[in-house]
């Protein structure tokens, strides 16, 4: 009990004594690992919303305003076709009056854009709905190359174009969370290193009355661990208060393709566990390279 209460008091007394330098890591530290739990919570905000889009297997093909009937019944044949190679499940036509009556449901607040428009300046369309999710790239290639097709929207492209979007913001935000991270450590070894060259000479002396290599290890040791804890802390709090924001940013929408996106508590406590764990790791490492140099016992 004793060696744990003098630990404890060399540790706090250390990190007093460069009180600057441990704020900095321990900011650092935060700012960095709260970057980390962000990009693990977008992460698995995407990974549901595409899992929610590949589940709404529906995709349409829109016609163009001006295709010919025989187009339309061309488009019509290939997807019986695909129905019975088992690409397609069911579809049904979408007439003029149906999607008119769609266009105006859906700018129903919003009159100014609806207003002048007549059942004729609408495409027509076929919605189709997929025997399987997997078969969304093959079955968009089929009718995208049709004459008089438009455009086909299906779920597995919004999927892919959110995907790699979340790719580009994860890696924007991995670089930060290294240069943060490298930052952190680079200053808990340099805060590591003044403590230890500060108390030189009371270490000579409890080498020269007996004292063990972990016997002295253990404070310095101590005081980065302390700094990573402190700072990957705040860090956990700030990935459960994100994972708030996002839920809530996500549940405004309330419309399309953002209804399967979400975080749930578990997303939340695995990214902060992580956090938690690589900050104290950051911590403990940086003491442990600042002693390796400055400290010969």
């Amino acid at each position: 009990m004793s060696r744990l209460a003098y630990f404890a008091r060399e540790t706090i007394i250390s990190l007093r004594r460069n009180l600057m330098m441990t704020i900095a890591g321990i900011l650092t530290i935060a700012v960095s690992m709260s970057l980390l739990g962000a990009t693990l919570l977008i992460n698995r905000l995407v990974a549901h919303g595409i899992s929610g889009i590949r589940a709404e297997i529906e995709f349409d093909v829109y016609m163009n305003v001006d295709a010919t009937q025989t187009q339309i019944d061309a488009v019509d044949a290939q997807m019986l076709a695909a129905q019975r190679d088992g690409l397609v499940s069911d579809f049904r036509y979408l007439d003029r009056d149906e999607t008119f009556a769609t266009f105006n449901e859906i700018f129903k607040d919003r009159p100014e854009v609806t207003e002048g428009i007549l059942p004729e300046d609408l495409p027509t369309s076929f919605r189709a709905q997929l025997a399987d999710a997997e078969f969304a790239g093959e079955a968009a290639d089929l009718f995208e190359a049709r004459p008089g097709v438009d455009k086909v929207l299906s779920p597995e492209k919004v999927a892919e174009n959110i995907r790699r979007v979340s790719v580009w913001i994860a890696r924007a935000f991995l670089i930060m969370v290294v240069v943060l991270a490298a930052s952190a450590l680079f200053l808990i070894v340099n805060t590591i290193r003044l403590a230890t060259y500060a108390r030189r000479r009371e270490i000579e002396v409890m080498k020269l009355v007996g004292a063990s290599n972990w016997f002295v290890r253990v404070p310095f040791m101590a005081e980065g661990l302390v700094q990573g804890l402190l700072g990957a802390g705040a860090a956990f709090g700030i990935v459960y208060f994100l994972k708030g924001v996002l839920a809530d940013s996500v549940g405004n929408l309330n419309r399309g393709v953002f209804d399967t996106f979400f975080v749930t508590s578990s997303d939340a406590f695995f990214a902060g566990t992580l956090v938690l764990a690589l900050g104290s790791l950051i911590g403990l490492v940086g003491s442990i390279v600042g002693l390796r140099r400055f400290l010969d016992v």
